[in-house]
C-alpha cells in the first residue's frame, strides 16, 4: 500500500539502484580488465585479483563503503604500478651495462678484421660511393669511439681542430693533397689486390719473424694518417705485427693531441711517443728503432697504404738472410683523386741516383733481369726511396743505424743504401709485396738553418772516396766540412766494407760518370747563329727535366746549366740522366735507356756530329735561328766545338783531314 501511495520515491529508489547497479559492473569491468595487462606484466596483478575476492557483496550497498574500498584499490594499483616501473627501468639499465661490458671486452681482443667489403665502408675507385652497412664489429668500434671521443670511426670527419678545405688550394697548401677528396673516403676503404697471380698461390713459412713498424710524422692530415696506420692493422697478420710505434714530432696541430691520443687507444698495438722539440725524420726514425723490440723495423711514411699481402714477402727474404734488405713495390696514390694506381711486374722500377746525390728511378738492366728466375723473383736495386723499406734489427744495429748528424730529412735514404751494399748486405725490391704511396706536392719537414746541403756533404765525405769530387764540381763548391764525421768514418772501418769504385762497378755500373766522358761542357757551333735581327755565338741548348724537351740554338753563356753537356763512352750526348734522342722530327732530350738507337751519336774528329742511325748530322737552319737534321755536307753551320775534349776517343770516319778536303760521300 506504501508503494501505491508513493510512486515517484518508488520510481527514484529504482533508479538509483540501477544507477548503482550499472556503476560497480563498469569499476568491476575496469578492474577485471586492468588485472588481466598487469597479469602479463608481473605479480601486481595477483595481488589485486586477491583483493577483489575479499570484498563484502553488502557493501555495494553503501555509499561511504563502496567509496573507501574504491580509494584504497587505487592506492594498491598506483604502488604496485611505481613499484613495477622502478624494477623495469633497473633491469633495463643493468642490461645496457652488460651490453656495454660486453662490446668493450670484444672490441679489446679484436686484433685483426679480415679485408671484406663489410668491414670496408668505400670502395676505392668511388669518389662519391654508396654508404655500405658496416659489419658488427665495425658498428661497436663506431659506437665505442663516438661515445668516447664525439669522433665517427667510419666515417671521415675530422675532429674539432682541423677545418674541412673549402677549396682545392687550401689542402694542397696545408698537406700537399686534396684533402677534401680524402676526408670524403672511408679511413679503412677497400683496396685492390694487385698482386700477381703467381704471388697469391705462394704459401709462406709460420716461422716469419715479428715486426716493428714505425711511423713518423709531423702535422700530418688526420685522414692520410688514420689510413695508413688501418691498413697495416687490417692487412697484416696480426701473429706478424708486435707493435706499431707512432712517432709525433712536435705536431702543433690541435687534431692531432688528445683527438688522437684517445683515437688510438682503441686500435691494438699502436704506441704513440711524442718528442719535446722538432727533431725530423732521421732522428724520430732512431727514436723508434731504439724502442722497438720486433725482429724486422719496418718504416713507413705517414701517407702510406698497405694492400692484401703485403708483409710476408718481405719478411721471407729476411728470414733467408738478415742482411737483405727489402722493400716493396712503391705504387702510386694520385694527390688530386686519390686514385691508387699499380705497377705490374714487367713496369717495375728500381732505384738509381745522380751526381746531384738526387733519388731517381730507373728501369730494370738487362744484366739484372738475367739474374731473375721469374717474374715474381725479387729484383736488385742500387739505391732506394726511403720511405718504406724492411730491415732486420740486429743488422739495422750492426750498421749503426742512421746517421744522426743528419738534419731533419735527405740523403739518408742513399747513406743506408750505400752502406748496406758496400756493407756486406744487398736491397732488394720483391714484386709481390705492394704499398701505395702518396706523393704530396711540397714538404711538411721544413730544413733547418744553414746549408741545406749538410747531409750531402756528410754523405759524400764518408762514402763517396774520391768520386765526391764529382758531387763538388756539380754543385759547383769545395766544401770543408766541419762536422763531426769520425764516427761514421770509423763505423765504416770497423765493417770492412768496400769502396765506393767497388760499388759502381759491381751494384751501379749504369751510372754515368762525367770524369770518364770523351768531351763536356758546352757545345758551340763554329757558325755565328741569327735570331731577331742578332747575330751571336750559339750553343746547344736543352732542359733534362721531366718529359720531352727540345733542343734549341741559343746564345752561349759559359755557366753550364742547360748548356753543360757530356759525350759518353758509348755515344750519348747527356746531362745527367737525360740524353739527346733524335726519332726523325727533331732533337729532343728523353730519359736514358742504354740501348743505343735513336740515343746514339757520333762525334767526328772534323767537328760534326752525326746520328748514328739515320746517318744525318746536326746544323743551324736555313735562317741560322734553330737547330736542324740534315745530310752531312761538312759546313761551317755543322761544325761544332765542345769545351773540353779528348781526341783519343773520337769516331775517325773514314779519314782524318780537314772538313774542306773530305769527300761528301764519306758523311
Amino acid at each position: 500500500m506504501w508503494c501505491l501511495r508513493r510512486p515517484r520515491k518508488l520510481i527514484f529508489i529504482a533508479l538509483l539502484g540501477a544507477l548503482v547497479w550499472t556503476l560497480y559492473g563498469y569499476l568491476l569491468s575496469k578492474n577485471r580488465d586492468g588485472s588481466n595487462v598487469k597479469q602479463q606484466a608481473g605479480e601486481e596483478d595477483t595481488v589485486l585479483s586477491q583483493y577483489d575476492e575479499m570484498l563484502p557483496v553488502d557493501a555495494l550497498s553503501k555509499n561511504a563503503d563502496e567509496l573507501k574500498l574504491q580509494n584504497d584499490r587505487n592506492a594498491i594499483e598506483e604502488k604496485l604500478k611505481l613499484e613495477a616501473a622502478v624494477e623495469r627501468e633497473e633491469k633495463a639499465n643493468q642490461m645496457k651495462h652488460d651490453r656495454m661490458k660486453h662490446d668493450l671486452e670484444d672490441f679489446k681482443v679484436m686484433d685483426h678484421l679480415p679485408d671484406t667489403p663489410n668491414n670496408n665502408i668505400i670502395a676505392y675507385q668511388d669518389s662519391k660511393p654508396d654508404r655500405q652497412k658496416p659489419a658488427d664489429t665495425m658498428d661497436i668500434r663506431r659506437r665505442q669511439h663516438r661515445r668516447r671521443t664525439g669522433v665517427s670511426l667510419i666515417k671521415d670527419n675530422p675532429p674539432s681542430g682541423e677545418e674541412r678545405p673549402g677549396k682545392l688550394n687550401d689542402g694542397l697548401l696545408k698537406y700537399g693533397h686534396n684533402e677534401s677528396v680524402s676526408q670524403s673516403l672511408s679511413l679503412r676503404r677497400v683496396l685492390p689486390d694487385v698482386r700477381d697471380t703467381l704471388c697469391r698461390k705462394i704459401r709462406y713459412q709460420e716461422n716469419l719473424p715479428d715486426v716493428s713498424v714505425i711511423i713518423v710524422f709531423y702535422n700530418e692530415a688526420w685522414t692520410t694518417l688514420l689510413r695508413t696506420i688501418h691498413s697495416i692493422v687490417d692487412r697484416s697478420p696480426p701473429q706478424l705485427i708486435r707493435e706499431i710505434i707512432l712517432i709525433d714530432d712536435f705536431s702543433d696541430h690541435e687534431n692531432l693531441q688528445l683527438p688522437l691520443r684517445d683515437y688510438l687507444a682503441l686500435l691494438p698495438k699502436v704506441v704513440l711517443k711524442r718528442t719535446t722539440g722538432r727533431v725530423g725524420v732521421i732522428a724520430g726514425r732512431q727514436i723508434g728503432a731504439s724502442m722497438a723490440v720486433g725482429s724486422v723495423l719496418v718504416f713507413l711514411d705517414a701517407h702510406c697504404e698497405c694492400t692484401i699481402g703485403w708483409l710476408e714477402p718481405l719478411l721471407d727474404r729476411i728470414r733467408q738472410d738478415e742482411t737483405h734488405v727489402v722493400t716493396p713495390v712503391m705504387d702510386i696514390i694520385d694527390d688530386q683523386t686519390f686514385e691508387y694506381r699499380s705497377f705490374d711486374t714487367k713496369s717495375i722500377n728500381i732505384g738509381g741516383f745522380d751526381w746531384n746525390l738526387q733519388f731517381i728511378w730507373i728501369g730494370v738492366p738487362e744484366r739484372i733481369q738475367k739474374l731473375r728466375t721469374s717474374e715474381i723473383d725479387f729484383v736488385r736495386s742500387p739505391t732506394m726511396p726511403g720511405g718504406m723499406f724492411a730491415i732486420s734489427r740486429n743488422y739495422f744495429n750492426k750498421l749503426g743505424g742512421y746517421d744522426t748528424g743528419m738534419d731533419m730529412w735527405g740523403g739518408e735514404n742513399l747513406e743506408m743504401s750505400f752502406k748496406i751494399w758496400m756493407c756486406g748486405g744487398s736491397l732488394e725490391t720483391v714484386p709481390c709485396s705492394h704499398v701505395g704511396h702518396l706523393f704530396r706536392r711540397g714538404v711538411s719537414y721544413k730544413l733547418g738553418e744553414g746549408d741545406s746541403r749538410k747531409n750531402f756533404y756528410r754523405l759524400a765525405e764518408v762514402w763517396l772516396d774520391e768520386f765526391k769530387e764529382l758531387y763538388y764540381q756539380k754543385i759547383n763548391k769545395v766544401v770543408e766540412i766541419s762536422e763531426d764525421i769520425v764516427n761514421r768514418k770509423n763505423l765504416r772501418k770497423q765493417l770492412n766494407c768496400e769502396s765506393f769504385g767497388w760499388y759502381l762497378k759491381n751494384v751501379y755500373p749504369e751510372l754515368f760518370i762525367p770524369s770518364e766522358a770523351i768531351a763536356s761542357g758546352e757545345i758551340r757551333n763554329k757558325q755565328e747563329a741569327f735570331a731577331d735581327g742578332v747575330r751571336f755565338p750559339g750553343c746547344l741548348d736543352g732542359s733534362t727535366g721531366s718529359g720531352a724537351t727540345g733542343i734549341r740554338v741559343w746564345p752561349c753563356h759559359n755557366q753550364g746549366g742547360n748548356q753543360l753537356w757530356m759525350l759518353s763512352k758509348s755515344g750519348e750526348i747527356r746531362r745527367d740522366e737525360g740524353c739527346m734522342d733524335y726519332s726523325g722530327d727533331k732533337v729532343v732530350v728523353l730519359p736514358c735507356h742504354g740501348q743505343q738507337g735513336n740515343q746514339a751519336w757520333e762525334y767526328l774528329v772534323n767537328g760534326l756530329i752525326k746520328h748514328s742511325n739515320s746517318k744525318l748530322c746536326m746544323g743551324l737552319s736555313s735562317d741560322g735561328g734553330s737547330l736542324a737534321m740534315s745530310k752531312c755536307l761538312g759546313k761551317n753551320d755543322q761544325i761544332w766545338y765542345w769545351k773540353r775534349l779528348q781526341t783519343e776517343g773520337l769516331s775517325d770516319s773514314e779519314n782524318k783531314q780537314p772538313v774542306q778536303e773530305l769527300a761528301l760521300d764519306n758523311y
